[in-house]
């Protein structure tokens, strides 16, 4: 009698079947970037940037994007997307970096081997329409190097693998599925704060990613 009891207080199938629906709608979902259409601009928060040439503030990316994704929610976990060369630009002229930029018309600065990640601490809701906010993203650094430099001076390198910045972008990210395949597109406007020689200096990162994923 006892046991029977307790099995009937124990077993409770809609219980059970809500929990094994829930674990059934997460799972890890690897984005592919189009490259055509995600990129990042560079701008000068207290001191302007001027283009080495036309383009040369603004670079593609490749590479993924990694999170968990329920029919509510994501959660992004990691990945890496790489910042595409796009010229050979000083103060280091003989090599493929991805910026080049002028501070006050002498110093010469480009970033060489950028890389970020995506993360967020919580799960993000998506609405019906597949939009969520922006606002609970954060963009990481994983590789890259700053080098700055006169005509004359030295050259200053600095990395910057570490450096976050959380996503200011007003405009809602979103996540769309249709015939099969998972759409996220993220609106970018960060600052990310470089020190560079005890100097503070705050860049502006605006852009967008597009990524994919089969599902």
């Amino acid at each position: 009698m006892f046991s029977s009891k307790l099995s009937q207080r124990s077993f409770r199938p809609g219980l059970m079947m809500e929990s094994l629906e829930q674990r059934e709608l997460l799972s890890t979902v690897t984005f592919t970037l189009n490259q055509s259409k995600s990129f990042a601009s560079l701008a000068g928060v207290t001191v302007a940037l001027t283009p080495q040439a036309k383009n040369s503030l603004t670079a593609n990316y490749t590479g993924n994007i990694k999170a968990d994704v329920t029919s509510n929610s994501i959660k992004f976990t990691g990945g890496s997307a790489s910042a595409v060369a796009s010229g050979k630009w000083k103060p280091t002229p003989t090599k493929m970096t991805e910026y080049g930029a002028i501070i006050a018309g002498t110093i010469f600065t480009d970033l060489a081997g950028a890389a970020l990640t995506i993360s967020s601490t919580k799960a993000l809701a998506v609405s019906s329409n597949g939009s969520f906010s922006s606002s609970g993203e954060t963009f990481t650094a994983t590789a890259g190097t700053l080098n700055i430099a006169t005509a004359t001076s030295k050259l200053i390198s600095q990395s910057l693998k570490g450096v976050s910045a959380t996503n200011a972008a007003t405009s809602s990210s979103t996540l769309v599925k249709k015939n099969g395949i998972l759409t996220l597109t993220i609106k970018i406007l960060a600052t990310l704060k470089v020190k560079l020689s005890g100097i503070t200096l705050p860049v502006k990162l605006t852009g967008q990613v597009v990524a994919t994923a089969k599902v």
